[in-house]
């Protein structure tokens, strides 16, 4: 399914509470993001994963409305604060989304990145993570949709006519 739509949209998020569908995805350089359905799919979320999504430039997605609406607010807390933990370690990319399905669930930037650097989050990571990391997620994809970008490390700067002469 990535390869269909990879080429045709901005940003590829792939979002279960499936270890082997999360494995997966922290293993593929074209998942953009990786949004995990709490509390079981942060649960499932292991060291591996996050070593992989830190290898491949997937960033993991902690959703202020889980935590929100969550029936059992402990299990949430305690399975965010393990992927928190997780991806700190392996420094893997983090981005903090409110989730809000209504006015009333918007946050501030500011107060996401609060709640995750309570959860364990460095400060400055906490923040970066929701205005960095989100912005170069967009850039890069629009890099690659316009040709820019060949890959993560190369990109093309200039095009110029060949002379064969």
């Amino acid at each position: 399914m990535i390869r269909k739509v990879r080429n045709k949209v901005e940003v590829v998020i792939v979002e279960s509470d499936e270890y082997d569908l999360i494995r997966l995805a922290c293993s593929d350089t074209r998942v953009d993001l990786l949004s995990l359905v709490y509390p079981r799919g942060a649960e499932s979320f292991d060291h591996i994963c996050a070593r992989l999504a830190s290898e491949n430039n997937v960033a993991v997605e902690i959703n202020f409305s889980f935590m929100l609406n969550s029936k059992n607010r402990v299990r949430t807390f305690r399975a965010l604060r393990k992927v928190i933990m997780l991806c700190e370690k392996y420094r893997a990319p983090v981005v903090i989304v409110s989730g809000a399905q209504n006015e009333w669930e918007l946050r501030a930037p500011r107060d996401l990145a609060a709640i995750a650097s309570v959860l364990g989050m460095d400060v400055a990571r906490a923040i970066e993570s929701v205005s960095d990391v989100p912005l170069n997620i967009i850039n890069r994809d629009r890099e690659k949709l316009r040709g820019e970008r060949i890959g993560d490390a190369l990109r093309v700067v200039k095009r110029g006519d060949r002379d064969d002469a």
